[in-house]
């Protein structure tokens, strides 16, 4: 296992767990702006606003988390390789998110079957980024909750799609409701992280 410094504590860290980044730029701040949209699902637009401009509340802090990766090796100078889906599906070093806030999500103790999630994720590398599936998944925040619109497309998919998709590989079962191509890295690291 090697560890990660994330700033203020090092987080351990070993193949098929997640890492989810605060990212900066308009992409990500589309995300974030989306993220905390669906967190309020539309019904309370002043909080979401404000919380974009002036900060946000404590129950949003997750909706920060605009980027997820699986990890997929740890290197020997503690460095990992990540799989990640940004403008297509790539496998970098994780280093290259040096000065960006990181969190670990560790893999589910449930998940038995390591190898097959990281041969799966690597499988991905090359395949397009999901840019209909962020569509499917903003239209889906702006409607009730009982209209849900599908946009999967094989082999189409964003980060957190291909992060939830690595872990089915490896033998976790979502929540029988739980739709991975409607989640986003915030829903990720609001159901997985753990305060130790």
């Amino acid at each position: 296992m090697n560890t990660l410094d994330s700033g203020a504590q090092t987080q351990e860290l070993s193949a098929g767990d997640l890492v989810a980044f605060q990212t900066r730029g308009l992409y990500a701040f589309i995300i974030r702006v989306g993220q905390r949209l669906g967190v309020l699902n539309w019904r309370f637009p002043y909080y979401a606003m404000r919380s974009i401009f002036k900060g946000c509340p404590d129950w949003l802090d997750y909706t920060d988390w605009t980027h997820i990766a699986y990890v997929t090796e740890t290197l020997p100078d503690g460095d990992a390789k990540i799989v990640q889906a940004v403008r297509h599906v790539d496998e970098v070093l994780l280093s290259s998110y040096a000065g960006i806030p990181q969190l670990v999500l560790p893999y589910p103790e449930t998940a038995s079957n390591l190898q097959a999630g990281i041969d799966w994720a690597r499988q991905q590398v090359g395949e397009d980024y999901g840019i209909f599936a962020i569509f499917f998944k903003a239209l889906n925040e702006c409607t009730p909750e009982w209209v849900r619109i599908n946009g999967e497309r094989k082999g189409h998919m964003y980060c957190s799609i291909l992060a939830a998709r690595a872990w089915e590989h490896m033998g976790y079962a979502f929540e029988r409701n739980t739709d991975v191509w409607l989640l986003s890295p915030s829903d990720e690291v609001k159901v997985f992280h753990r305060e130790d």
